[in-house]
């Protein structure tokens, strides 16, 4: 997009590399603008699950019914598509530390590619 300022930022973590882009809105209010490859517009603060995942229906139903089933509240969500056909990232902010076994449960969905999780203050 076109922003007055972007900061950009690869994170390497093991054999893996993110590239993270951010800016601010308003001259205050932060938000991660890109993630790799997909363009998105999120807070960056408390829990965050980033979901990649293919893109099919049913996905976000699926993790929302796991997070609502372990009283886990979504306080924020956006879907970013890579492209038509493609992969899609899926980011849900929480109030709420994401347990192991929501993680696994999320992770063992055949359309589920990837789960990362950040805590961000």
């Amino acid at each position: 997009g076109d922003f007055t300022s972007l900061i950009r930022v690869r994170v390497e973590a093991g054999k893996k590399s993110y590239q993270v882009a951010g800016t601010l809105f308003h001259k205050k209010d932060p938000r991660v603008v890109e993630i790799d490859q997909f363009n998105v517009e999120v807070v960056p603060e408390g829990h965050m699950l980033l979901i990649l995942n293919v893109d099919r229906p049913g996905v976000i139903g699926m993790v929302g019914k796991v997070l609502g089933d372990n009283q886990i509240n979504i306080v924020r969500m956006q879907c970013a598509l890579e492209k038509r056909g493609g992969n899609a990232l899926l980011i849900i902010g929480s109030d709420a530390v994401f347990p192991n076994t929501v993680l696994e449960t999320i992770k063992s969905s055949k359309d589920i590619l990837s789960v990362k999780v950040a805590a961000l203050s």
